[in-house]
């Protein structure tokens, strides 16, 4: 049993309304602190299938640069310069939120980049699909913590929701793939493993 209420994530705040959402969650023998610690600094090359699914990016976008070899935080890749998302906001030893609008369907994916929090809230786009992620620690009675992470997207008219569906019941399964392999590596490495 759980001592934080899950209604308080703060992804709620930044996309309550939602088309599409994947969650997942694993339960750790850690303190929320390593916890969190970890899942900000972890790197996920340590994965093979992940990197290659990460590595196809740069593939359908070659405008954005190889990721550096030296970079080894999964996070910073994702929302650093040279990322295409964006840090919605940071709650230490709580919750993470990221934040991404795109054209995802598009053989060239036509990515806006929020400057900001603000900014992404605001967005209304037409055509659009909005997305955003956490991944959020909750106590547990136990001594244990419970780290889920959530995805959901939001399609901005019409037209974006008839593109985007069959688009997402093509890379559903990587997507949820990736998040389960994320899960784990922090698992193993916040408890030492």
């Amino acid at each position: 049993m759980s001592m934080n209420a899950a209604e308080d994530q703060r992804l709620d705040h930044y996309l309550p309304d939602r088309d599409l959402f994947e969650k997942h969650e694993v339960v750790i023998r850690s303190s929320p602190e390593k916890v969190f610690e970890t899942l900000l600094n972890f790197d996920m090359r340590g994965s093979k299938i992940t990197g290659f699914l990460l590595s196809l990016r740069v593939i359908f976008e070659p405008e954005l640069k190889k990721p550096d070899e030296q970079r080894s935080t999964f996070i910073h890749e994702l929302t650093g310069e040279d990322g295409f998302m964006t840090m919605l906001e940071e709650i230490e030893n709580k919750e993470i939120v990221i934040g991404f609008i795109g054209k995802f369907w598009q053989v060239r994916p036509e990515i806006f980049r929020p400057r900001n929090a603000e900014e992404y809230v605001d967005f209304n786009g037409s055509d659009y699909v909005k997305g955003a992620w956490n991944l959020y620690i909750e106590s547990n009675d136990d001594g244990t913590v419970t780290l889920s992470t959530e995805s959901r997207m939001l399609c901005i008219g019409n037209k974006s929701k008839q593109r985007f569906l069959p688009y997402w019941a093509l890379i559903r399964l990587f997507s949820g793939l990736t998040r389960r392999e994320m899960l784990r590596i922090i698992k193993d490495t916040a408890e030492g493993r």
